[in-house]
């Protein structure tokens, strides 16, 4: 497991400028981590108009294996089929495929889901920032960890294994509500929620 996702120990206070940044990811994954409903209906959004949901999900046979990572560099993941590169942020994503930053190096993701060769790679803000073109560049040194020879992304080239998505804050706690007010018709809501209940 991911040391980072180890709810006993938390990012070190010594780096301020990206704490909160980097608590939010944290409770993110932890969140989903934890509540298998959150993190279904969340799949559930991120898959809408594919069929990986069904052909990871469908069979009681299949060998589904799910890993949550945060803080993992672009040159750990290489052996992908399909990359959902996944904005959270109060703005909604930019146009990717437009998106030009084109260096090379090993940039740090803030948030990677793999389950079996699928990844969903999420780069988080706090506030209103886009974060659309440090995703781009993410993707594009992932990519260029195997293929060495890709200068920058393309939709005619890349859009068959690249899919970009917005996922900001509204539409993450719109999840989150629904969640928690079906959790709560059972009586059995999730001891990591952050909404409180009503008194």
């Amino acid at each position: 497991m991911n040391n980072h996702l180890n709810i006993f120990k938390t990012y070190t206070n010594s780096q301020r400028t990206f704490q909160l940044e980097n608590d939010l990811t944290r409770a993110f994954a932890i969140s989903i981590q934890e509540d298998s409903l959150f993190f279904n209906e969340i799949l559930k959004e991120v898959f809408n108009g594919t069929n990986f949901y069904s052909q990871l999900f469908d069979s009681l046979e299949s060998e589904t294996i799910i890993s949550i990572d945060i803080q993992k560099r672009t040159s750990q993941i290489s052996d992908y089929d399909h990359i959902f590169a996944i904005t959270l942020s109060e703005a909604e994503i930019g146009d990717f495929w437009k998106a030009k930053n084109n260096r090379n190096y090993d940039p740090i993701c803030d948030l990677v889901i793999k389950i079996n060769n699928v990844y969903l790679i999420i780069e988080a803000k706090r506030d209103n920032f886009d974060c659309t073109a440090q995703l781009y560049n993410q993707i594009l040194n992932v990519i260029n960890a195997v293929d060495q020879n890709t200068a920058s992304l393309n939709k005619i080239e890349h859009g068959n294994i690249i899919t970009p998505i917005d996922l900001n804050w509204s539409k993450l706690m719109a999840i989150a509500v629904k969640v928690l007010s079906f959790e709560k018709s059972f009586g059995n809501t999730n001891r990591f929620c952050l909404i409180c209940k009503e008194p």
